[in-house]
């Protein structure tokens, strides 16, 4: 496949993307591809062309085919003359469930006091919102920069506002686990992760934290986090904190003391190492990660 870089992957990306949105620029074609995800959830094996026809409602049988061609075979496969989504086509239908392109500027829930600030000599509140598709996290008092997370309407929707920030929460730490597997929320590209002292385009800001930025070398998002990101959802801590009594999965990130709590240092350079210290049922763990923020030592 050769090196998957974001100039390669992204070259004339935009007569790809005029071509793709063109595919589904139809009433007839979204309402081919609703039927399908009812063929889809009905757990049935696909639909013939007549009873695709039926479903979607269209008479003229020389018009359907033309528009069911068009989204051949890129979002509709056929199989022993009959025809069912393909991945790109379900993965397009539950997008426009989850609200992402329809129903992110009207749905916010108000800002909500969660629970003490974390930052350094603060008494202040953690407070979160939702708002433009972002779980919003701040302070009431400081001047600490919100944390913005994508999060889709319909995790927001399907949720009691009082549950709305546990609920985000725990979508984030998905987000975040996605990254230290490798993997770009935006696209599914592969993410590489470094310190940002050793970034050639990215300098260290972060106070009492080794500043790590984590970039998508195909679409070329990027976020920057502190080391300790790296260590949620790694076997050593989930282990450690289920030993403690602790299911990290049901905890929302601002309650959890052993990442708030961790400190994080720069112990070598050549090769890369960062020492993360984080108090895990009663005891300071330390653990030591690479370059590539892949954990090489506990002690």
């Amino acid at each position: 496949m050769g090196d998957v870089t974001r100039d390669n992957l992204l070259a004339g990306s935009g007569v790809e993307l005029e071509r793709t949105f063109g595919l589904v620029a139809s009433d007839t074609r979204i309402d081919i591809l609703r039927a399908l995800w009812d063929v889809r959830v009905s757990d049935e094996d696909g639909a013939s062309f007549s009873e695709l026809r039926e479903r979607v409602g269209v008479s003229d049988g020389g018009r359907f085919n033309y528009h069911l061609g068009k989204l051949v075979p890129e979002f509709v496969r056929k199989r022993d003359e009959r025809y069912e989504l393909t991945h790109a086509g379900a993965k397009l239908i539950g997008d426009a469930v989850s609200g992402t392109y329809t129903e992110t500027a009207e749905t916010s829930v108000r800002p909500a006091v969660v629970g003490d600030c974390h930052m350094s000599g603060c008494d202040g509140n953690t407070t979160v919102e939702y708002r433009d598709g972002e779980l919003r996290f701040g302070c009431d008092t400081c001047d600490r920069i919100p944390d913005g997370i994508p999060v889709p309407p319909i995790v927001v929707e399907s949720t009691d506002a009082d549950d709305v920030p546990a609920v985000g929460s725990r979508f984030s730490m998905l987000t975040v686990e996605r990254a230290n597997r490798g993997f770009c929320h935006l696209c599914d590209g592969p993410i590489t992760q470094t310190v940002a002292r050793f970034h050639p385009d990215f300098e260290p800001v972060l106070d009492g934290s080794v500043d790590v930025i984590h970039e998508c070398r195909a679409c070329g998002e990027w976020r920057r986090s502190g080391a300790r990101s790296a260590l949620i959802g790694h076997p050593v801590t989930v282990s450690l904190l289920y030993d403690a009594g602790v299911d990290y999965r049901e905890i929302p990130h601002w309650e959890q003391t052993w990442l708030s709590e961790a400190t994080e240092r720069l112990v070598g350079e050549d090769p890369v190492r960062v020492a993360v210290t984080a108090p895990i049922g009663g005891a300071e763990h330390r653990f030591i990660l690479d370059g590539s923020l892949d954990v090489v030592d506990r002690e």
